[in-house]
């Protein structure tokens, strides 16, 4: 959402002031029992959202999977975004989008082989494995640090 939007919905987190402010939204998709599908659904509307602030046109869902309480998403394409902060936004909306099903209590999010956590990361210290896992903890806790005024 535009920073000038108000009044904000719950939910909503500040990644950069004034900036990126990631916002929930609602769709009327009907989701099914199966999880691995409702994801890709979820995830393609959010790589289509002509909201973004980061370029995703070429990014393909390759393959989504789902089993005890784990998700495994990968992503193959480019993201383009001016800054750090954008590709960081680009990233937390994956996130975000893939903790709000309530099923997933880990998640592995790969772009071309990578884990997602590394989009927007300029410092080496800062860097993840590959195969980086991401906890609902670690996102909930970073939503919970950055949620809008």
């Amino acid at each position: 959402m535009t920073p000038a939007e108000n009044p904000r919905p719950e939910g909503s987190v500040v990644i950069s002031l004034d900036i990126y402010i990631l916002a929930p939204t609602w769709s009327d998709t009907t989701y099914s029992p199966d999880t691995a599908a409702n994801l890709r659904t979820a995830l393609e509307a959010v790589l289509n959202d002509g909201r973004n602030g980061w370029i995703s046109t070429n990014v393909e869902i390759v393959a989504v999977t789902f089993g005890d309480g784990h998700a495994n998403v990968v992503l193959q394409g480019e993201y383009f975004g001016v800054g750090d902060v954008t590709l960081i936004a680009a990233r937390m909306q994956m996130l975000m989008t893939v903790f709000a099903n309530t099923s997933v209590q880990t998640a592995a999010v790969t772009l071309n082989g990578d884990t997602i956590g590394n989009m927007g990361v300029s410092i080496s210290l800062n860097a993840k494995p590959a195969n980086y896992v991401f906890t609902r903890a670690e996102i909930e806790a970073f939503m919970n640090s950055n949620v809008s005024p």
